[in-house]
């Protein structure tokens, strides 16, 4: 049986992803499918990409994803990537950082963490708990066994 993406529920997901092309890089962006399916559309870019952790951030929370996601990019500011624009020669700050992706989860949750998040492990809901990021894994976004339909997650 072919694995299916899991059913996921909350306001969406911070993800971290690597590749080996630059062992000193990682992308942070958010998504707010499954993030199996973001990381399918950027292999078209680079086959090697892989996601280290994805946070799925739970419903009761005050901030948007992009806000959240915003917060981290300042946070790294010092070591983002800036891409040349060709158009008007100024530098663009993207979504990728150098640090060692080894590092990337605990630094990500240290910055959730100073917007009051609780970090808790995949799979773990508690409903008293507000302000919570639910770290995963690649190999947690995959069910083997589950029917779930792909088509009902793209919008």
């Amino acid at each position: 049986m072919r694995p299916r993406l899991i059913p996921t529920y909350g306001i969406g997901w911070i993800y971290i992803m690597m590749t080996p092309s630059d062992y000193n890089r990682v992308k942070i962006g958010i998504t707010k499918n499954n993030p199996l399916l973001r990381l399918r559309d950027l292999k078209t870019g680079d086959p090697y990409l892989a996601i280290e952790a994805a946070y799925l951030i739970q419903n009761d929370t005050n901030f948007t994803t992009k806000v959240i996601e915003s917060f981290i990019h300042s946070y790294f500011a010092d070591v983002r990537i800036h891409f040349l624009d060709d158009e008007d020669r100024i530098n663009v700050p993207s979504e990728w950082f150098k640090m060692d992706p080894q590092q990337s989860s605990y630094l990500v949750e240290e910055a959730l963490k100073k917007m009051g998040f609780t970090i808790t492990s995949s799979g773990y809901y508690e409903d008293n708990l507000t302000y919570v990021a639910s770290k995963h894994h690649a190999s947690d976004l995959v069910d083997e066994v589950s029917n779930f339909n792909l088509d009902c997650w793209r919008n």
